[in-house]
């Protein structure tokens, strides 16, 4: 049987993190700021995405 390859990629070099959102990108609500997300998906390789209004893909961590 033959095995699949995959081919390993840096996951921090496809999608961005937290520290690299701008101000517009984050909200307050009651005194806890988090990230404002337009969307979020799982990719292919069972990661969280959550993609901001400007556009910008962030992995989200599941811890």
């Amino acid at each position: 049987m033959k095995e699949n390859n995959i081919v390993p990629f840096d996951i921090k070099k496809k999608y961005k993190g937290y520290d690299d959102l701008s101000k517009e990108d984050f909200c307050e609500v009651g005194g806890i700021v988090a990230p404002l997300f337009d969307s979020i998906y799982i990719d292919k390789y069972n990661n969280t995405i959550g993609k901001t209004k400007s556009g910008i893909e962030v992995l989200i961590s599941k811890k």
